[in-house]
């Protein structure tokens, strides 16, 4: 039986403790993704961006929350990256700064989503026989957006439950990256 964090309190002592083993037992640590930014108060996201700086001053922190329905950016602070789950840039490009406190700050963004379709998951994490969204329909398309509204594309790829991508993912992985190569080629 698990013994999980009862408390407010707890819970951000045990997420503490995590991040904190992670980021002192398994080396140099490029990118820290934090979810949920929506529920986390600002003193505890400050905490959790404090720990990991403390720890590995290289470590990207990208916490996700990206642009709302409106078009208008959601903005929770600190960060590195702004990561948009789902969630397209506005048509003119994302502006990539931030004034806080009186200083200027440059936060690029990404733009976060699935090779997959996904039913349980929405193509998060990997289910049997799930499908791939199609090349140049889809994939290609997102990819066109995002770099025409200045910011990178994380296509989550899940591996499946041995540590390794399905034929169905790698195959669907070579058939875009052949898609941009032309793409880029124009």
């Amino acid at each position: 039986m698990l013994d999980l964090p009862t408390s407010d309190d707890q819970w951000y002592a045990h997420a503490r403790n995590q991040i904190t083993e992670l980021l002192t037992g398994y080396g140099p640590i490029a990118v820290l993704w934090l979810d949920a930014a929506h529920v986390i108060p600002p003193a505890r996201l400050q905490e959790a961006y404090d720990t990991v700086k403390s720890l590995q001053p290289d470590c990207l922190v990208v916490v996700n929350h990206g642009y709302g329905a409106n078009g208008r950016r959601i903005r929770y602070w600190p960060l590195d990256i702004i990561a948009g789950e789902r969630s397209l840039a506005p048509p003119d490009g994302h502006v990539p700064t931030i004034e806080h406190n009186g200083k200027t700050y440059y936060i690029p963004m990404e733009t976060c989503d699935t090779i997959a379709v996904g039913t349980h998951s929405k193509g998060w994490f990997w289910e049997p026989g799930e499908q791939m969204k199609e090349v140049q329909r889809e994939l290609l398309t997102l990819y066109r957006k995002t770099r025409s509204r200045k910011t990178n594309l994380l296509l989550n790829a899940a591996p499946d439950r041995h540590g390794r991508l399905p034929a169905t993912t790698v195959q669907c992985l070579l058939e875009l990256g052949e898609a941009i190569r032309k793409l880029e080629k124009k």
